[in-house]
């Protein structure tokens, strides 16, 4: 195991500037080169704040990569509540990822406007679970699925 802790110097002895950090072995794996950018960043940035114990940002920016799916995918409502709810309408996502969809929005708005909420290690944790899950659904399995499909459709003989 190979494990980063930072101090500096603060002019009488050396003080730790963080909680240590795993460096190996990797534990998380890399989403798929499928997902765009944006919500690539997005959660990528929600793990480096649970992985540094700031889990109510997590949240946030898992609620972030939600938008960033929202927009990608073409869902313009007004509100999250409303792009989410257009994305099941377009069939982009269905039954237990739009609940889920919906309680990562729930917890990320409670992350940013209850200023009395601080999210749970557990509840961070699962929001990732969940943001990770819904990447892959809407942007890997269909690209898998559909790749499947075209390999299994017969090819029709030429007429001649």
């Amino acid at each position: 195991m190979v494990i980063r802790e930072d101090s500096v110097w603060n002019g009488q002895e050396l003080v730790s500037s963080g909680a240590p950090v795993v460096l190996w072995p990797v534990r998380d794996a890399p989403l798929s080169a499928e997902v765009p950018e944006a919500a690539r960043k997005s959660f990528e940035e929600a793990r480096a704040c649970h992985h540094a114990g700031q889990f109510t940002a997590a949240a946030l920016m898992v609620r972030r990569t939600l938008e960033a799916v929202c927009a990608d995918k073409g869902a313009t409502g007004g509100s999250l509540h409303a792009k989410l709810n257009e994305l099941k309408e377009m069939k982009t996502i269905e039954g237990k990822l739009t609940d889920w969809s919906h309680g990562l929005r729930a917890l990320g708005n409670d992350a940013a406007h209850d200023t009395t909420v601080f999210v749970s290690a557990t509840d961070a944790q699962d929001a990732l679970d969940l943001a990770e899950a819904l990447l892959s659904y809407v942007y890997v399995l269909d690209t898998k699925y559909n790749a499947f499909k075209a390999r299994r459709t017969p090819v029709a003989a030429p007429q001649g």
